[in-house]
């Protein structure tokens, strides 16, 4: 029970940062806000390592998808796990959303297109499976920021978050991102997330 609420209050509190970030209106404040959550929360969830499964799965769905291919998390812990996730990441963009009128309107001239969201997810899917492959093997937890970095770098604001994909959709809750893009996006980084895993799997066979 202790993973999936970490894994849901994790989900709310990004979801919830994001929102408000992207109601701030400055991008560099909002990559900021993003990247320390996601961070701070991955190098917590590292506290929940045991010997033959990563607490990293925590952190967010592609994570936890990711290190199920590799074996690093049961298959069958990770539906209950998502789930708790998604619900958290709902409640969050809800939260957002009850604050909506004291922050003001989402800072977004236009919605991202599909074929945006979905490439731009698919790559942070990507990129951010191998970042946490690498912070499981040991590496340092700062190398965590770098999805949200690269989120915010390669699409519009509105997708800062997209590395997890359960706050994508907790921000179609708050009302920033339509639930078609926020859908696609979600979609695309797990995905992403699970060709990182599989070709890594290829690259460095378990032994």
């Amino acid at each position: 029970m202790r993973p999936l609420v970490f894994g849901a209050v994790s989900a709310a509190v990004l979801t919830f940062t994001t929102a408000l970030a992207l109601r701030a209106g400055d991008v560099a404040s909002a990559v900021l806000a993003v990247a320390a959550v996601t961070a701070l929360f991955g190098w917590l969830a590292t506290f929940h390592h045991t010997p033959d499964q990563s607490g990293l799965a925590l952190s967010g769905p592609s994570a936890a998808l990711a290190l199920a291919v590799v074996r690093r998390y049961r298959w069958s812990a990770l539906l209950p796990l998502v789930t708790a996730q998604v619900v958290g990441a709902v409640l969050g963009g809800l939260g957002g959303l009850a604050v909506a009128d004291e922050w003001g309107p989402v800072a977004i001239i236009a919605p991202p297109t599909l074929v945006v969201a979905g490439v731009s997810a698919a790559l942070v899917g990507l990129i951010g499976t191998w970042v946490v492959f690498s912070v499981d093997g040991d590496g340092p937890a700062g190398l965590l920021v770098v999805p949200p970095v690269v989120a915010g770098a390669v699409a519009p604001l509105s997708l800062v978050a997209m590395a997890h994909p359960a706050a994508v959709l907790g921000l179609a809750t708050a009302d920033a991102l339509p639930w078609d893009v926020a859908a696609v996006a979600a979609g695309a980084g797990l995905l992403g997330a699970g060709a990182g895993a599989y070709l890594m799997g290829l690259l460095v066979p378990a032994e």
